[in-house]
């Protein structure tokens, strides 16, 4: 049994991979730099720059599927994890601005106006009860190119509160878009922020997405795009302090 461990048959498969992960981040950070290392340097300036990669990949809140190219079509954009000091330990800020004609587009907007979803965010006493009791709890404030929650990802969440009949949810999240707080758990895991500090689960797809409730506790359906291979669609309040509102 596992004579092949002993052996090493599979060594330098096995080391070449453990390379490539380690190294991976830096030549994408390096790549990065090579398109336009003036805002980078911008970024840097307020934030700690953790990784970046600019490609086109999209998701539900971001970028355009392509059928010609799956990954994505049309459009580029920079992926850079942030932080700074003043955020509590597992809090990153996943910015994606827009890379067209040489250049990385919208750095003076985050810089200006990501601080106050930052604060909402920060301010919500629920989230920071479950920061202090779970320390390595890790959460991702979203930023695309102007704002945290998306044109993109609004027509997406109203298609999946119409799925799950509500729209009068949809409604209400609908008309405070630009003050909304997009924050992701792990791949796949949507919470929305709302300015008076309730919160929405939009979609989740792993366990540690719902944040302590159980997936008994919610009533779920298949999302209209994106869906995953787990999970799907809920559209549950939770109250600021952290109780479910509704289902």
């Amino acid at each position: 049994t596992n004579r092949e461990r002993i052996s090493g048959q599979h060594f330098g498969l096995a080391l070449a991979g453990a390379v490539m992960k380690h190294t991976e981040e830096r030549w994408n950070l390096l790549r990065a730099e090579g398109k336009d290392s003036e805002a980078l340097a911008l970024i840097r300036s307020a934030y700690t720059l953790v990784s970046a990669d600019v490609n086109p990949y999209h998701d539900v809140t971001f970028g355009v599927y392509s059928q010609e190219s799956p990954s994505g079509g049309g459009e580029e954009n920079l992926h850079a994890l942030v932080t700074k000091s003043s955020f509590p330990k597992g809090l990153l800020e996943n910015v994606i601005l827009l890379y067209k004609d040489g250049r990385i587009l919208g750095v003076n907007d985050f810089l200006q106006g990501a601080s106050r979803y930052e604060d909402l965010v920060l301010s919500v006493p629920w989230l920071s009860r479950l920061r202090a009791t779970y320390p390595k709890w890790a959460t991702t404030l979203l930023w695309v190119h102007d704002k945290s929650f998306t044109d993109k990802a609004v027509r997406n969440f109203v298609a999946d509160m119409h799925v799950l009949g509500k729209d009068a949810l949809a409604d209400e999240v609908s008309r405070t878009q630009t003050d909304i707080a997009v924050l992701t758990v792990s791949y796949g895991d949507y919470w929305l922020v709302l300015p008076d500090k309730r919160m929405v689960l939009w979609r989740y797809q792993s366990v540690s997405g719902l944040l302590g409730f159980k997936p008994s506790q919610f009533s779920v359906k298949e999302c209209t795009d994106y869906q995953g291979v787990t999970g799907g669609c809920v559209g549950a309040v939770v109250s600021p302090d952290g109780k479910l509102e509704s289902k």
